[in-house]
């Protein structure tokens, strides 16, 4: 059990960790492919691509510092999920 202190803790209670299917990976991977391999390294986009895949199929919105870079996933795999700055 990890204990950490408000407000981090009630961010922590509301956080949902999903396995990866073969769905997603694949689904992030042809995202990616549209990316040369540079940026793809540079900017560590893997987890990007599967945070950006799994909340379009859940019909969630992500909330990020990182708002460029998920942007550039969704618009190049033409998934439908809001983004918004935090």
């Amino acid at each position: 059990v990890v204990k950490v202190a408000p407000p981090a803790g009630a961010v922590m209670r509301r956080i949902r960790v999903d396995l990866v299917d073969a769905g997603i990976a694949k689904r992030a991977g042809r995202a990616l492919a549209t990316m040369d391999a540079d940026e793809r390294q540079r900017r560590g986009m893997l987890v990007d691509a599967i945070v950006v895949v799994t909340a379009a199929e859940l019909g969630h919105v992500l909330y990020t510092g990182d708002v460029d870079d998920l942007e550039r996933i969704r618009d190049r795999g033409n998934f439908a999920v809001k983004i918004l700055p935090i």
